[in-house]
């Protein structure tokens, strides 16, 4: 039977691996492309979870604080700015199949779509409102 790596295996694998890479001989692009993939790797994401409250199902943060989500929301969408953040997550959120249809809105997989849409948005990071509706658009 094979083993399943526990959550701390993956992360000891992961540093061996790196280290294992850093000892080698590597060129100047090959350490710069390990770099800036170490550096994005430490960017997580916003993450969601459902919730109903008083019956309406809806999304909260998961693990952080609510100063913090405003920062990372506004990091994610490159607006500061409350009501713009929630127009141009809902549309980002709409964009995945399944979400809407004819017969109403799929609230069970709100936080899956929301944090589909939260990982993409980290990557592409737009820096202002501008670039915050042209990702949305290429999404």
């Amino acid at each position: 039977m094979a083993k399943t790596k526990t959550a701390n295996n993956a992360t000891e694998t992961k540093e061996e691996e790196h280290k294992e890479l850093t000892e080698k001989k590597l060129t100047i692009e090959e350490r710069e492309c390990l770099a800036n993939h170490h550096e994005r790797s430490k960017r997580k994401p916003l993450k969601f979870t459902n919730t109903t409250e008083s019956g309406t199902p809806s999304i909260t943060p998961k693990d952080v604080s609510k100063d913090v989500f405003f920062d990372k929301m506004t990091e994610a969408l490159g607006t500061a700015d409350f009501d713009l953040q929630n127009y141009l997550l809902n549309q980002v959120i709409k964009v995945f199949r399944g979400f809407a249809s004819r017969e109403g809105y799929n609230y069970e997989n709100m936080a899956v779509f929301s944090n589909a849409a939260m990982a993409i948005l980290n990557g592409i990071q737009p820096q202002d409102e501008i670039e915050g509706m042209l990702v949305v658009q290429m999404i």
